[in-house]
Formats: C-alpha cells, structure tokens, sequence
C-alpha cells in the first residue's frame, strides 16, 4: 500500500499536466484567438501554474521567486513583470480552474479508496462572506449596496459543496453578497455524487430544498428551527426524541418549486431530538426514515460532522488567504479563487493518501491520528509547480506522503467548547502591504 497509494496521486498529476499542455485545453479557455499564439515566458501552462502556487507575496516577489524555481537559479530571476503578468492573466478564462478541478475530482473519485458514512458520501453545503479590493467594478459586481460606505471594501458570498470525510471541495461558486445562500446552493445541482447525504444547518431547510435534493437522488439531514416550523414546534413540546411526519408545500415553496421546476409532491420526513453534552436541544429533520437501519442514537455524531465545512472554511481564510487577491478586477478575483479551491484540492488528495497510512501505522495505539492539514498547505507552496510538471511525479509524491505521515496530531473524540464569536479587524491589504515573503 505504501507504494500503491502514492501512485495514484502520481498518476492523478500525469493526468492534470496531460489537460494543462494540451491544445484542446488551451482553445477552450482562452478569451480570444489572437491570445498565447507567441511564444511568452508566461506562456498558457506556466500561468495556470503560476496561479496554483499559492500565491500570497506581492506580485513581483511571486514571480520572480516562480522563475527562480523554474530555472532552477540561486537567486530570484527577473523574467516577468508585474505588468505583463496582468497582460497575460486578462487572456486567461478562470474556468480553466473550475474545469481542472472538476478533473481533479473525478479522477479522485474514480481511482481512489473513498471513506463514506453507513455507505452515503457525506457532503455539507455551506456559504462565507469574502472581503474583495476596493475597486468600482468590483463593487458594481459583487456589492453594489445604496446604502454602504465606498470607503470599505466589498464583499462577495462563496458556497461550497463539500466532502466530509475525504475533504475536497466538490464544486465551488461565488456571487453577490446579496444572494440567498439557499439560491446559490442550487449552482452545485449538478455536482452530487451517487448515494449522497448531505448535512445542512438552519439556513437551508424549506420544503423546495428538500424537493431539489431528493429530485437529485440525495437524502439529507438538517438542523432545524422551533420558531420557523411549527411541525417542529409541535415536535418539541411533546418530549418524543423522533417523530415521522408530512411534509406539504406553502405558497412561497409552490413558487420556488415552479421556479426551479421541482415535484410538489408531500415529502415524508423524520424529526430528531438530539441533547447535546450542555444540555442544548438541537432539532435535525431527515430523509432517512428507517429506524432499525439509522437508529436515533447515531445522529448526534451525524450531524457533529458538518463542522469539517467549518474547519474547511477556516483553512480557506487563515491558511491559503482565499481573500489575498492578486488583483482588483472582477476577473482576476474569478481566476484567483478558482486557482486557490483546486490547489487546496490537490493537497487534499496527498494528504488522504497519507491519512490512510497513518491509520494503518496507528491503528494499536490509544489515540487516533491524522495528518496535520496546515502543515501540509505550507509544503504545497512552490512543491505544486513540481508536481503538475515533472514528467514522473512519484517520487515528489512518496516524499511529500512521508513527510505528511510524520507531521500528525492526536484525535480526541468529544473535545467541544462553545463558539466564542470574537470580531477580529484582519484585512489583508491589497499589493503594497503584502508581505515580502
């Protein structure tokens, strides 16, 4: 297994440069013709690459350090400015990282050993607000509020769909402050994979949501409200720890659902009272109905696992500086979070593969283990551009793997403090005040 596993990641990179070098690739998502028709140092593959790496220095610093690696030299290497990069990125569609994403995953899923829940794939959907550069077009796109100060910055609403237990982000979008996190959930329509469960919290459950996702073949588990339903309300008054009931549709959810073309068809569903260590109530509604083969008391722990997308989140702000933008355009915003989902995807797969060892490696001892996610981030920097162009990755990928496995932390079932909701003033400033490393 130790030399199996880290074959299939290398193998997943030979598929990724194979996309990224093709002619076919570089057609589809270039915005004109007459772009990448020369021969440029920051030629069509070599800006994808770019792109990946992380990006978080200001923009000179980045590429010239980019071009020290590239060729190989002992100082950073003027070969690119600042203002051809721009150049060069205004010819480039951001699509190319959803689609090699939408490539990532699917090799993923196909070749690799998936952890699963009672044999569902185990998916939340979730939304954040990100902080943009302060840029007319961008606040005519993404925040263009009456009422706000032109003095702060904008805002943008992100929605992920994500997998729990094998930590990828199966597809990603980002929109109007303004949007309906519900609204925005629905572009991931098309991107749930077969026998899913997905985990929802109070923002999402109404009866179109429910429609859509098992008109989409997927069940779901969603922490409800007492004040919004009053099948719920009914529910907590009677001290029942689960009880099935009827889902019909109100007015407003015939509309969404004509809207959206979905059945209107009753929805049977499970209501469960969960008791938390602090005594806290939490009410969960469920597709799953049968009860020998999901039992209520599994459903605490269930629901306990939505906090990955929490924790995912956290990476995407703190660790990789998702809102550390290299430029202020709409398009450039587009094309850099793209780039940062499928780069933080990339490292995820590695380290999968080195949590399926190290589970093997530990499995005697009191403690589980598993492989510290922030470490493995920090490798990923400038090691990307290795991975997705050397002819055989594997022997980056086994050393990558090692170092993965060595790098772990304790898991310690049942740690749970309260969320502490602290406002904390971090805004990483645009260009002249990012760091010099």
């Amino acid at each position: 297994m130790a030399r199996i596993l880290p074959k299939f990641c290398a193998n997943l990179f030979q598929f990724l440069q194979q996309i990224i070098y093709s002619e076919d690739f570089l057609a589809q998502h270039k915005r004109s013709p007459q772009d990448f028709i020369r021969n440029r140092c920051l030629h069509f593959p070599t800006l994808i690459l770019y792109l990946t790496n992380f990006l978080k220095s200001s923009i000179q610093t980045e590429l010239d350090s980019f071009f020290q690696l590239l060729q190989n030299a002992s100082i950073p290497v003027r070969t690119v400015t600042k203002s051809a990069f721009t150049q060069a990125r205004a010819k480039l569609r951001y699509q190319a990282f959803a689609e090699l994403n939408q490539h990532c995953i699917q090799f993923f899923t196909s070749h690799f050993p998936l952890r699963t829940w009672h044999g569902f794939r185990l998916l939340a959907m979730d939304a954040s607000i990100l902080t943009l550069p302060l840029n007319p077009e961008t606040i005519a796109h993404f925040d263009d509020l009456p009422t706000r100060s032109h003095h702060t910055r904008p805002q943008a609403m992100a929605s992920q769909l994500y997998d729990l237990l094998n930590r990828v982000t199966l597809h990603a979008s980002l929109a109007s402050a303004q949007s309906d996190e519900r609204h925005l959930a629905y572009s991931h329509s098309t991107f749930f994979p077969a026998n899913s469960l997905v985990l929802l919290d109070r923002g999402y459950p109404a009866f179109w949501v429910f429609s859509w996702l098992l008109a989409n073949h997927t069940h779901f588990c969603a922490r409800v409200s007492v004040e919004s339903w009053a099948e719920v309300k009914t529910f907590a008054q009677s001290h029942q720890q689960e009880q099935l009931i009827t889902l019909h549709p109100t007015h407003p959810s015939k509309e969404k659902c004509g809207l959206y073309q979905l059945p209107l068809t009753p929805i049977p569903v499970r209501l469960i009272r969960v008791t938390t260590e602090n005594g806290e109530e939490q009410f969960l509604m469920t597709s799953l109905l049968d009860a020998d083969a999901f039992p209520h008391a599994c459903f605490g722990d269930l629901y306990h696992q939505r906090w990955g997308i929490e924790e995912n989140f956290k990476h995407m702000k703190s660790r990789i500086e998702i809102e550390n933008f290299t430029g202020k355009s709409v398009h450039s915003i587009y094309q850099d979070f793209h780039a940062r989902i499928f780069a933080m995807n990339l490292t995820a797969v590695l380290v999968h593969t080195a949590q399926d060892l190290v589970a093997k490696d530990t499995q005697e001892k009191t403690h589980a283990y598993q492989v510290n996610f922030t470490y493995a981030i920090s490798c990923m920097k400038n090691t990307v551009l290795n991975l997705l162009q050397h002819a055989d990755p594997w022997l980056i990928c086994s050393q990558l793997i090692l170092l993965f496995q060595k790098t772990l932390e304790p898991v310690r079932p049942n740690r749970r403090f309260r969320r502490h909701k602290i406002r904390r003033d971090k805004r990483l400033h645009f260009t002249c005040y990012k760091r010099t490393a």
